[in-house]
């Protein structure tokens, strides 16, 4: 089978192959930090060769695949954000700290620019966190990844509501217009909060000059999505991103 991509969050595990990115698995782990033997049983019968992957979930689950693999003498490479990523195109990294900015971050957003070439675009992730990420072309193979926003996805505000407060449900209903019940209530405010933070960046975009292609994945794209298409045109939905960009750094590191 050869070489196996992973890209391993805070609530699951995703993974594919680097000849299909493009279909990835998804393994929920929910924060557990032992690898899963079927999944452990799936790999090996698959005859994994090579691992290239990002993680930022627990440390001790990153911990265990790395030990599982390591064990059964499979070379693995977690691979870090960069300052730039050199290879069939250039990615400028402008955070200030550039390895502190997340894995799963860095390479959706080489992912998305691998898809999308020669775009502005705008790199949205709704998970267990919501991240949004601005990336502009600057030249002919040229971009800039510009920095993004983070807020708590839509499992954790309801989370968040249902713990801090003494009457608030986790329940999650239809967003409404107006809402005239709480569960609306709570559930349109979450809804309005993610789109909020979409359409700020995208603004943000438009005063420097661009109109951003948004790009959705996570797993909280499905509750989103189509609240998220009735205000932007365009929007494409993929939840392979972070696999993609890293196989576009597997072929890079092969040439």
């Amino acid at each position: 089978m050869g070489i196996l991509l992973i890209d391993l969050g805070n609530t699951a595990l995703k993974w594919s192959t680097l000849d299909n990115p493009c279909e990835p698995r998804t393994f929920v782990h929910e924060s557990s930090g032992v690898l899963d033997i079927n999944l452990r049983r799936e790999w090996l019968d698959m005859g994994v060769t090579e691992v290239y992957g990002c993680s930022v979930g627990s440390e001790w689950l990153t911990h265990s695949v790395s030990t599982f693999f390591k064990d059964q003498g499979i070379p693995f490479k977690w691979c870090k954000s960069e300052s730039n990523f050199n290879g069939n195109f250039h990615i400028k990294n402008d955070y200030e700290h550039p390895h502190l900015l997340g894995a799963d971050r860095w390479y959706a957003s080489v992912g998305a620019v691998f898809l999308h070439p020669h775009q502005p675009l705008l790199v949205c992730h709704m998970g267990t966190a919501s991240t949004v990420d601005s990336v502009i072309p600057v030249g002919k193979e040229d971009y800039e990844f510009l920095g993004g926003r983070i807020a708590p996805g839509p499992a954790m505000m309801r989370e968040g509501l249902a713990r801090g407060t003494s009457h608030l449900p986790r329940a999650f209903g239809a967003p409404m217009e107006f809402p005239t019940n709480t569960i609306a209530a709570i559930s349109t405010g979450i809804v309005d909060s993610q789109l909020g933070l979409i359409e700020r960046a995208v603004r943000a975009m438009e005063r420097k000059g661009y109109t951003p292609k948004i790009l959705l994945a996570g797993g909280s794209a499905m509750v989103l999505e189509e609240f998220i298409r009735e205000e932007f045109e365009g929007v494409d939905v993929r939840h392979n991103l972070v696999l993609q960009g890293l196989a576009v750094r597997v072929e890079k590191d092969k040439k």
